[in-house]
């Protein structure tokens, strides 16, 4: 049954009055199953009238469900958008009183505050780059006032697409040489990372819903953006799904540091088995061909067991004249560690046989089941010594950084290892790839630098450099610190790859891959 004028007030006002009461009401599409997104939307401006009459003014627009995560849990295909109130605006550092929540979430956000209106229809991208006064980061603390978040669509649309209040901080930045679509993110909740994103989260860009907005009928039919309006977007998804919102600080990733250095103190294999094993590993290499992890038949093989594998398989490359070509980080970001089953990363060797340049073709039937992910890569202008060394020595030591691709390859069927036989296969190493911009680290900030992996044109992967243990040089730390409890330093002119930023995504013949870092340029190759 069609609703009417009636139905649109009642339904404001007890979504208005839940909101007051912080009293959650049950989702709008269980009581009325044919409710419509336009019936949504003007209860939505009932809900906001209600608000306005008690003082409040709109200050802006929010634009939600961008990413395609949340489009396929409400299964839309498309964003939606609330009101900003001036009750909502919290000040950057001030304390968030919980009793005037519900079941809040904290979401990480660009704003744009337009100099210029934006009258749609027919918006591009173009439009709001010139309308863009600056850009701004932001956090919106989302808030349903449907139970236990059980919406689809027009339950958080009627709830003004869920808003509760936000938060505007950092520094303006004209969108004049900035890529949004690179911008990284990364987001602590009591000193740990639980989210790292890129821009290009939201629909490619965030210009593009912002311009999606503009060209929305319903906004024309309700507020218009407008000159000095702070129009919102999530960049990433929820960073707190089911938890409560909590005030973040900073982490200490010095304590990592300590546990990354761990080793056994007895080997448990003789040096036969070890050189049979390693043997066996680079034939699997070799012959393109997997094999079961080593463990099962060694299951008391440990890390300096690996480690010695690993350099055992050094030296038969050494003897048929293939060359170290740089260190490698493995298994550093939580994406990672989590895909792999495993807690603590590794480290392995590049030889120069894995190099591929910049846009080049790898023949993927040389390749078992490779995997690609993209990573920060260090050259030293000092040695790096441990114990003891940290991230600022690193960046102290580091002469510049460059964007790289590795191609990983595990010799193990399924790509189903454990720590000790990932170590052994020298952490998956097959090829590598460097491109973009040679960057000293000074005002480059590796935490929050961004990148987005595309495969066939499609975005399949976004992170931050916060995904690598906290700071990608935490990981070069570690390796160093890892070499000191065996006599060895990392010296100048190393090329070091500090680990994944993101889940491995597979790869086989046919497939193009693109990746796209902020500050640093982009890395591409193709599977042939």
């Amino acid at each position: 049954m069609a609703m009417n004028l009636q139905d649109f007030r009642k339904h404001g006002d007890e979504l208005f009055d839940a909101l007051i009461a912080r009293r959650a009401v049950a989702p709008l599409t269980d009581r009325i199953p044919d409710i419509s997104l336009d019936d949504a939307y003007r209860i939505q401006l009932r809900m906001i009238e209600r608000r306005i009459d008690k003082g409040e003014t709109v200050v802006g627009k929010k634009i939600g469900v961008t990413s395609k995560a949340v489009q396929n849990m409400l299964k839309v295909y498309q964003p939606d958008f609330g009101q900003l109130l001036s009750g909502m605006v919290y000040s950057e550092g001030e304390a968030i009183p919980m009793d005037t929540l519900i079941a809040p979430k904290a979401e990480a956000e660009v704003a744009f505050i337009l100099k210029a209106d934006l009258n749609g229809p027919g918006i591009t991208a173009a439009d709001v780059l010139r309308a863009t006064d600056y850009v701004l980061p932001c956090f919106e603390i989302v808030d349903s006032r449907i139970q236990d978040w059980k919406i689809k669509i027009q339950d958080t649309v009627a709830d003004n697409a869920s808003c509760g209040v936000f938060v505007l901080g950092g520094t303006p930045r004209s969108l004049r040489g900035l890529d949004l679509s690179v911008a990284g993110m990364v987001v602590e909740k009591n000193g740990d990372i639980v989210s790292t994103a890129a821009g290009a989260a939201v629909q490619g860009s965030p210009v593009n819903a912002v311009a999606w907005l503009a060209n929305t009928r319903r906004v024309r039919h309700s507020a218009q953006g407008r000159r000095g309006d702070s129009v919102r977007f999530a960049v990433a998804a929820d960073a707190g799904r089911g938890r409560r919102f909590l005030p973040l600080q900073r982490r200490r990733p010095r304590q990592l540091l300590r546990a990354l250095c761990l080793k056994t103190d007895i080997m448990t294999l003789d040096q036969d088995t070890i050189q049979n094993l390693a043997a066996h590993l680079e034939d699997a290499e070799l012959n393109v061909r997997a094999v079961t992890k080593i463990t099962d038949a060694h299951p008391s093989l440990d890390w300096d067991d690996a480690y010695a594998i690993q350099h055992a398989i050094r030296l038969r490359k050494e003897a048929r004249s293939q060359r170290v070509a740089g260190l490698k980080a493995g298994l550093t970001s939580r994406a990672k560690m989590k895909q792999m089953g495993v807690d603590v990363p590794c480290f392995g060797l590049i030889f120069d046989y894995m190099s591929v340049p910049n846009g080049g073709e790898i023949e993927a039937n040389k390749l078992i089941h490779p995997k690609v992910e993209a990573e920060i890569a260090f050259v030293l202008k000092q040695p790096l010594r441990g114990p003891g060394c940290h991230a600022g020595a690193v960046l102290a030591a580091t002469d510049f950084v460059v964007p790289a691709v590795e191609i990983i390859d595990s010799r193990y069927e399924n790509f189903r290892f454990d720590l000790a036989s990932v170590i052994a296969d020298n952490t998956s190493a097959s090829r590598f790839v460097v491109g973009g911009v040679a960057r000293g680290v000074e005002g480059l900030d590796l935490r929050t630098l961004g990148l987005v992996m595309e495969k066939n044109g499609e975005i399949v992967a976004m992170a931050a450099g916060a995904a690598v243990l906290g700071h990608p040089a935490v990981a070069v730390a570690a390796l160093a610190n890892h070499l000191a409890a065996r006599g060895e330093e990392i010296p100048a002119g190393t090329f070091i790859m500090s680990g994944g930023a993101t889940e491995a995504i597979s790869v086989a013949a046919g497939d193009a891959i693109h990746v796209r870092f902020q500050d640093l340029g982009s890395v591409s190759m193709r599977f042939v």
